[in-house]
């Protein structure tokens, strides 16, 4: 790395650099401490985050680190065909377990949707989720777990993956609920909520400073559904075995006094966390491969499983909510 056309660019003066991850470094000066990041943004998809950028500079959008600008007034520098950005260091002293912090993140994440919405035409395409049919998911599930009770000598993995059918089986059923609600609802309204999107939120792209959580690595941050974020985060934090549950409805809670989901959003958001494909992949993979890395799969198995075993629980919290269930009664 050509450190030095770097500092000139930021017109700053290190006095110490340290790696902290490949992508991430600490730059200290006499007088302040910098974190460098090292984009994966390719030149070709700069001008569409330069327009996130410029939207959330010109409608003055709290919660996010912000950038510091080169002496030519860019967010970015560009070295060797390399998009970097440069901010001020945050410390952050949290583990990847989240859910400590689930209310602090849903008043931000709600703040920034509740401050971004708009309403656009009702387009079939702003959300995608890949529906399936259910006696063809289940018989390719069943011909999975056929194949690894066929051995005389089961491995983990195939152990866990017997273990876990019958609860699988159910999800599946679950999916199709959601589905059946979903396809009365998606066409009842003309238009639907869009947010700015942080569109990639894992603990170490949030800190707290004094009391506030604030999100940074927020390069791919584009306009979406609402749901795209609060899935993203959920999918993390249901992959932990003490994921608790109470705080995460709470969370949801709170944040729904900034930015109200309505029946087609819910049914979005379980279609999401409810879909199986993810699994299935883990099982495919798994049969085709040659040289497995066993405990690392298996792990990867676990938590797929805990992540459907929680949004099943959810669901019993969204389910009962559902403004046409009301109707209904």
């Amino acid at each position: 790395m050509q450190w030095e056309k770097v500092w000139e660019a930021y017109n700053i003066n290190p006095i110490q650099i340290d790696k902290i991850t490949d992508r991430v470094y600490k730059i200290t000066t006499n007088t302040t401490i910098y974190g460098l990041k090292i984009s994966k943004l390719t030149i070709d998809h700069i001008g569409h985050w330069h327009a996130v950028y410029n939207y959330i500079c010109t409608h003055q959008i709290y919660g996010f680190v912000p950038l510091i600008l080169t002496k030519d007034k860019e967010p970015y520098y560009i070295l060797n065909q390399t998009v970097l950005f440069v901010h001020p260091w945050v410390e952050s002293n949290r583990t990847e377990h989240i859910i400590d912090e689930s209310a602090s993140f849903f008043h931000a994440i709600g703040k920034l949707h509740g401050s971004t919405t708009q309403y656009v035409d009702n387009n079939e395409n702003t959300f995608n989720y890949q529906s399936f049919d259910r006696k063809q998911k289940k018989e390719e599930l069943l011909e999975y777990i056929k194949f690894f009770e066929a051995k005389r000598f089961m491995s983990p993995f195939e152990l866990q993956a017997c273990m876990h059918y019958r609860d699988i089986e159910w999800i599946i059923e679950q999916f199709e609920k959601w589905n059946d609600v979903y396809k009365g609802l998606s066409q009842e309204t003309s238009q639907r909520k869009i947010v700015l999107c942080h569109n990639n939120l894992n603990p170490s792209h949030y800190v707290m400073l004094d009391d506030h959580l604030y999100f940074f690595n927020w390069e791919y941050a584009r306009i979406a559904t609402p749901i795209h974020d609060i899935c993203f985060y959920l999918k993390h934090a249901f992959r932990y075995h003490d994921c608790d549950m109470k705080k995460i409805v709470e969370g949801l809670t709170i944040y729904q006094q900034y930015i109200q989901l309505d029946d087609r959003e819910k049914c979005e958001l379980q279609l999401q966390l409810l879909n199986i494909d993810s699994y299935i992949y883990l099982l495919e993979n798994y049969v085709h491969q040659s040289m497995r890395l066993e405990i690392q799969m298996s792990k990867g198995l676990e938590q797929a499983f805990r992540q459907l075993l929680f949004a099943n629980q959810l669901q019993t919290y969204m389910f009962p909510r559902l403004q046409v269930n009301q109707e209904e009664d």
